[in-house]
């Protein structure tokens, strides 16, 4: 409603209006506006300088009202199993999250964000 209002087609939980690549479902999910291309839900990762061991990802907007949970696994793709990090810190500034996976020993690792509205 708050976007699309009544009997708009384009609010379909599976479309994506914006043409941002996210649907409608997971901007709404994230809480970000589903008629823009800008407001998106962005997910980076990167090593710490002189830290061979630890990665940071990086979301945002990372809101209050919303769980994030960051998974990783071996391989991407099907097959792939994903596992919740077990060995991690968390910084919030503002509307952006770092999460620090203080354990990246193996050869490498893949990362994924879920986000849900309890």
């Amino acid at each position: 409603m708050q976007y699309f209002g009544l009997g708009n087609s384009n609010a379909s939980p599976l479309l994506d209006p914006d043409f941002d690549g996210q649907t409608n479902l997971f901007e709404f999910t994230a809480g970000i506006d589903p008629t823009s291309s800008v407001s998106r839900f962005l997910l980076s990762n990167a090593k710490l300088p002189g830290q061979p061991n630890q990665m940071n990802i990086v979301i945002s907007p990372r809101l209050t009202d919303r769980t994030y949970t960051v998974k990783s696994s071996a391989t991407p793709g099907p097959g792939a199993v994903w596992t919740p990090l077990t060995s991690f810190t968390i910084t919030d500034n503002g509307s952006t999250r770092t999460i620090t996976d203080t354990d990246t020993t193996g050869a490498r690792k893949f990362y994924r964000v879920e986000v849900s509205q309890p």
